[in-house]
């Protein structure tokens, strides 16, 4: 199961219906299921694909995703340094 599967997959049953996880919920619950040893990277750009395979524009699936891409491409952000 995707993590955008988890997100987009919800059926609201009787009510009071439970609240949705948030996103940065979902992320690390993501995280934490990881198996040892696998390219975080590579898993995290498989699932930002089936995010957009989905086509979904809700926006907490966007933010899920924008938490994906930051994993993702990290190496390509810049850092901060803190100054001594």
């Amino acid at each position: 199961m995707t993590i955008a599967t988890k997100v987009l997959t919800y059926e609201p049953g009787p009510y009071p219906h439970p609240a949705l996880p948030s996103p940065a919920k979902v992320f690390a619950d993501w995280l934490l299921w990881l198996p040892h040893g696998i390219d975080i990277r590579a898993a995290a750009r498989e699932q930002i694909a089936s995010i957009d395979r989905r086509a979904s524009h809700h926006p907490d699936v966007q933010f899920l995703r924008m938490l994906l891409v930051a994993l993702a491409e990290g190496d390509k952000l810049p850092v901060r340094r803190r100054k001594c």
